[in-house]
C-alpha cells in the first residue's frame, strides 16, 4: 500500500473513534442528569377562617406559627377569592375549578360530590404525585 493511503485509513480511523468516544461521552453525562423533579405541592385551607384570623395576617389574638411558616416557605394566596360562602361548595369550585352552579349537589350545603367529576388530586395523582388529605375530602 502507498503512504498516503495508509494514512488516509488512519486519518479515518481516529476520526471514527474520536466520534464514537464523543458519543460515549455525551450519552453518559445525558444518563447521568437527573430528570426534573416536579413541585411538592401542599394545598391547605380550613372552613369558617378568615386570612384576618392568622398571625401572618396580623392577627394579634390567634397565633398560628406552623401555617406563617408554610406560608412563608411556600406560596400564600394573598388575592384569592371564595366561589361560596359555604365550605362543601367552596371544596367543590377548588376540586374541580367549575364554578358552584355547575356543580349539581355539589354546589349545595351537605348535599355530597357527585361521581364523574374530574378533581385536582386525580390528575395529579395520574401524573405520578402521591396524593392524600386529612379532614374532609370531596362534599
Amino acid at each position: 500500500m502507498k503512504q498516503k493511503e495508509i494514512l488516509k485509513k488512519a486519518g479515518y480511523g481516529i476520526l471514527a473513534l474520536l466520534v464514537i468516544s464523543l458519543t460515549i461521552f455525551v450519552v453518559q453525562d445525558l444518563w447521568a442528569k437527573e430528570k426534573p423533579q416536579p413541585p411538592n405541592i401542599l394545598f391547605c385551607i380550613s372552613d369558617d377562617q378568615s386570612w384576618l384570623h392568622t398571625s401572618i395576617g396580623g392577627c394579634k389574638a390567634v397565633q398560628t406559627p406552623g401555617f406563617d411558616r408554610i406560608a412563608r416557605d411556600g406560596i400564600m394566596f394573598n388575592q384569592a377569592f371564595c366561589a361560596a360562602p359555604a365550605c362543601d361548595p367552596s371544596r367543590a369550585a377548588i376540586l374541580t375549578g367549575q364554578e358552584i352552579w355547575r356543580l349539581k349537589e355539589a354546589g349545595c350545603h351537605g348535599a355530597g360530590f357527585p361521581a364523574g367529576y374530574m378533581v385536582y388530586p386525580d390528575i395529579l395523582e395520574k401524573a405520578g404525585y402521591k396524593v392524600g388529605h386529612t379532614g374532609k375530602g370531596r362534599g
